[in-house]
């Protein structure tokens, strides 16, 4: 017995059909009495009616047995013969291994094809039942014990074919583990490719995927593509969305080094998927939301997070507009599909704006620009700022889509599925706006991505630069990185964080009010607030960062503004090291404290939320009467306000402050009230005593 998992596809179906295609090896007796002893749930209930209508996208759970059916045994192809091996093309639905005493067993089928004994032929690994393709055979024991050896020694290659929904990823590793051992696949997406024969588009829901694995762990590849939520089609265990014929995966090659072997199966037959995976009604689906998500909603928050109320959407197309209704009945607006997971989906448009122009993709853009109208113009008259933020998410009514003007490039950072949706739409529509024909280098930095290495940097337009280059901020040149060069690094930034620009205009200010003095950069990253202070007249800066490729950008960015050694100091150093050295007397005009939110050092391990609070107020002591304290914070689950936090460190390091100002991020980086999360960073100025 065991238990299968999957959801209806996007079209209307009946209990028993669905049962049918999931469990095709049981009789009809055997599927109506599963579903009359309650061994079938849809969406978490139990259904005895086997010619119920199911919802498309909705989950199905049956308990299954061993099936009574048994096919008839069907010809099998071989498609390499050596000396002492074969490679077969094993059909769908027959075990490499017999189940049970006298079940079907493929090893039968092979043993008929070559006219021999069962016991005549060793097979060298296994297939699921389930699986279909390229099976590797020895015909001596001594062949099965060399071939065998050659799989332990990772001389194989191993290549299967799949059908599954679009992944982000064109290509990259899976590495979670598998039943608590290390797992590999390496996967490339083939849809749109050019090949011989040709990769097929089936429909713009699904992709074709090329699979090698790496290890060899149960179900290994049906696991790692349902780990990143777009299980195979037709997967029966592991939430494929359950297509007429069912597994969609077949071993399409296997090769071995230093051997005659290399055989590649073909297509298996019916393996194309006409009908659709998500529904295909004109009307945008209806989800409820439980009281407390509405309530957040309507306080300004923008997501729909996963909770026991809120409406099941694994079977909705990621991106896709629905409407969201509160569990009290209350219409709460359209929401994109984000799917499983922490979010459900995220507010499109409020109730309020349903179906307005003003909500259209184009429109979001035009009003983002809007914003920043006066900001861009001071910019592009002076050309001292060549740096900034066009789109910032939600903020921007753009959710998960950030975009940044670097120089004469865009730098589009994508960090949810749902916004794969709109992304190219708000490309267009920006391009449109600024009337400049800009290269565009895309980032798929998707935050619930699973374990592994994907390809999240490319050049989505144009002939985006592969190297540093430099752009201007305030008239100082800093080198930046879009990341081409690296495409497997998801990064969010390009190696100057642009919002932290007017505290590096805050900054100068008070360098040249305090007529230079000595400034302290911690978590000093690439060195732009460094720069600015010397910039503006700083008599000594000393820069400290554990990072020794930061530092080397920091000089180069030193180097780039004409500014020599004698004024600064770097050091390489954990900033908690650093403070555990200081020396008393040595004392600043001016404390930069930018952390990141938690870093290993180490045996030493930072945590903002640990450690800030003593940071500041070590800081304090060593910062002269009348010395400026910058402290930043980037921590979406702080339970205190950053002012409260450098108050009471103040008061702990008996160093009272004159003044105290919040210090955000500029206008480009625009709040949404309610909306934390949507924050760039917590940023207070201070002034001591």
């Amino acid at each position: 017995m065991w238990n299968l998992d999957f959801r209806a596809p996007g079209h209307d179906l009946d209990v028993q059909e669905l049962v049918a295609r999931a469990w095709p090896q049981a009789s009809p007796k055997q599927r109506n009495a599963a579903i009359s002893a309650g061994e079938v749930r849809i969406a978490g209930e139990v259904t005895r009616e086997a010619k119920a209508r199911v919802a498309p996208g909705s989950r199905v759970q049956v308990v299954a047995r061993e099936g009574q059916l048994v096919s008839s045994p069907p010809a099998i192809e071989i498609l390499q013969r050596g000396q002492d091996f074969c490679v077969v093309d094993k059909p769908t639905g027959w075990p490499s291994h017999a189940a049970t005493a006298g079940g079907p067993d493929a090893r039968a089928l092979v043993a008929a094809s070559l006219d021999c004994s069962i016991d005549e032929i060793w097979p060298v690994h296994r297939l699921d039942a389930d699986v279909s393709g390229a099976w590797l055979i020895a015909l001596t024991q001594e062949a099965a014990s060399r071939l065998s050896t050659s799989f332990a020694q990772d001389v194989v290659t191993k290549e299967y074919r799949a059908l599954a929904p679009r992944l982000p990823w064109r290509e990259g590793r899976f590495r979670a583990g598998v039943d608590g051992k290390a797992a590999e696949t390496i996967f490339r997406v083939l849809s749109g490719e050019s090949e011989d024969p040709p990769a097929r588009d089936p429909h713009p829901e699904i992709c074709e995927v090329s699979l090698t694995l790496v290890t060899g762990r149960t179900h290994q590849l049906r696991r790692h593509l349902a780990g990143a939520r777009c299980p195979i089609l037709g997967d029966n265990l592991y939430g494929g969305a359950m297509v007429a014929g069912g597994l969609r995966l077949y071993s399409r090659r296997i090769e071995i080094q230093d051997e005659d072997v290399n055989a590649t199966a073909p297509e298996p037959a019916g393996y194309a998927v006409e009908e659709p995976i998500y529904s295909t009604s004109d009307e945008p689906a209806e989800i409820t939301v439980s009281h407390a998500t509405a309530m957040a909603l309507e306080r300004g928050h923008p997501w729909i997070l996963t909770d026991t109320e809120t409406t099941d959407v694994g079977g909705l197309r990621p991106g896709s507009i629905v409407h969201a209704r509160s569990v009290r009945g209350k219409a709460v607006g359209e929401c994109r599909i984000e799917g499983p997971g922490k979010i459900t989906a995220r507010l499109w448009s409020p109730q309020s704006k349903r179906q307005t122009d003003s909500m259209s993709v184009p429109s979001r853009v035009k009003a983002a620009l809007a914003r920043r109208r006066d900001l861009m113009a001071g910019f592009a008259k002076d050309q001292r700022t060549t740096s900034y933020r066009l789109i910032h998410g939600e903020a921007d009514a753009l959710p998960g889509l950030m975009i940044d003007r670097v120089g004469n490039e865009l730098r589009v950072l994508s960090m949810w599925r749902g916004s794969q949706a709109f992304e190219a739409s708000a490309i267009d529509a920006l391009l449109a706006e600024l009337e400049e024909d800009l290269p565009v280098v895309m980032v798929r930095h998707i935050v619930d991505r699973p374990k592994g290495q994907f390809l999240s940097t490319e050049a989505y337009r144009g002939t985006p630069s592969e190297k540093t280059f430099s752009v201007r901020e305030r008239g100082l040149t800093f080198q930046v990185d879009t990341g081409l060069g690296e495409p497997l690094r998801s990064r969010p930034g390009f190696g100057l964080y642009i919002d932290q620009r007017a505290n590096r205009d805050r900054i100068a200010k008070r360098v040249r009010k305090a007529r230079g003095g000595r400034w302290l950069n911690l978590f000093c990253h690439t060195g732009a607030f460094s720069v600015a202070a010397l910039d503006a007249g700083a008599e000594e800066v000393t820069s400290v960062d554990l990072s020794r490729p930061y530092l080397a950008t920091l000089e180069h960015n030193l180097e780039r503004n004409d500014m020599g050694s004698d004024r600064h100091q770097s050091i390489k150093m954990d900033v908690q090291r650093f403070v555990e050295k200081w020396p008393d007397q040595d004392c600043y005009h001016g404390i930069i404290i930018d952390p990141p939110t938690a870093a290993a050092a180490g045996k030493q391990f930072w945590s903002v939320r640990k450690g800030q609070a003593r940071l500041v107020e070590e800081c304090l002591r060593h910062l002269v009467p009348g010395g400026s304290l910058l402290v930043c914070r980037n921590d979406q689950g702080a339970k205190d306000k950053l002012q409260d936090l450098v108050n009471a460190s103040a008061v702990k390091a008996g160093a009272p402050l004159r003044s105290i100002h919040d210090a955000g991020p500029g206008a480009d980086f625009p709040t949404l009230k309610g909306f934390r999360e949507g924050t760039a960073f917590e940023g207070v100025l201070a002034t001591r005593k």
